[in-house]
């Protein structure tokens, strides 16, 4: 790249790269740096919009994104990317509309079916959620996203034996996942195994210490166990990461 600095080919591949081994900025300067070269590349805007999102920088993620669609209105990945803003932004009937979009024109990717389903739970709307976890599954029968998600909505229709198997067959994949973690220590809080619910919160913990959730959860799970120095001490680690977290507040507010 060096020696061929305009080489589109070459920026888009240590553009990919880049974002792989966890430098999404270089990823970032990278991919605009192809569309100065070809500035009619929907998957290099679309690329673009992925990585700026993941900056937080989502006023320029969804400009790269809509020119993406203009450019190329079959691209799948634009329309999920474009998802993703949108459910990061709480609009998630539009989330979902995109993510749908997504499929009809690709219905391979197993992320984009995840996705789908995570607002789908998140608009309680359970049934459909899990039928999009498992298609997920059929592709990808390892994918621990689609596993944990699955267990969670499970847990929620109270199959909690088929919950329990799926947390642990998240975990065979992926043990040091935090979100499965979380969730996993969650079901046995619910379920009154405390002992085993607070080794998985803590090694979730020991794993990620400013994990916001996993504070939320040990400090549910302590007032359960009527250790208040404990459950403040956790509500005050996530209050400190996370000043305007809800959930912390109405926690505290009900204690008082």
């Amino acid at each position: 790249l060096r020696h061929a600095p305009k080489d589109a080919t070459l920026l888009e591949i240590t553009a990919a790269i880049a974002m792989q081994t966890g430098n999404p900025t270089q990823a970032a300067e990278r991919f605009a740096r192809q569309i100065e070269l070809q500035p009619g590349n929907a998957l290099a805007h679309s690329n673009l919009c992925m990585v700026l999102h993941s900056l937080d920088r989502d006023e320029e993620a969804y400009q790269h994104g809509q020119q993406a669609i203009l450019l190329n209105p079959a691209l799948a990945d634009a329309w999920n990317n474009l998802g993703n803003i949108y459910k990061s932004g709480n609009k998630l009937d539009k989330a979902l509309e995109h993510y749908e979009k997504a499929l009809a024109l690709d219905s391979s990717d197993p992320r984009v079916h995840v996705n789908a389903g995570a607002v789908s739970q998140l608009l309680g709307d359970l049934e459909t959620a899990e039928s999009r976890y498992r298609a997920a599954l059929n592709i990808y029968p390892g994918f621990t996203s689609a596993l944990n998600n699955l267990a969670s909505v499970l847990q929620r229709q109270q199959h909690p034996e088929e919950a329990e198997e799926t947390y642990l067959q998240a975990l065979k994949q992926e043990p040091d996942n935090v979100e499965t973690l979380v969730n996993y220590g969650s079901f046995l809080m619910e379920r009154g195994v405390t002992d085993k619910a607070r080794k998985q919160l803590d090694r979730a913990i020991r794993i990620d210490p400013n994990h916001v959730g996993a504070h939320i959860t040990l400090g549910n799970l302590y007032d359960r166990l009527r250790d208040w120095d404990k459950v403040q001490e956790h509500y005050d680690k996530a209050l400190l990461l996370d000043p305007d977290n809800s959930t912390v507040h109405c926690n505290l507010g009900y204690r008082c």
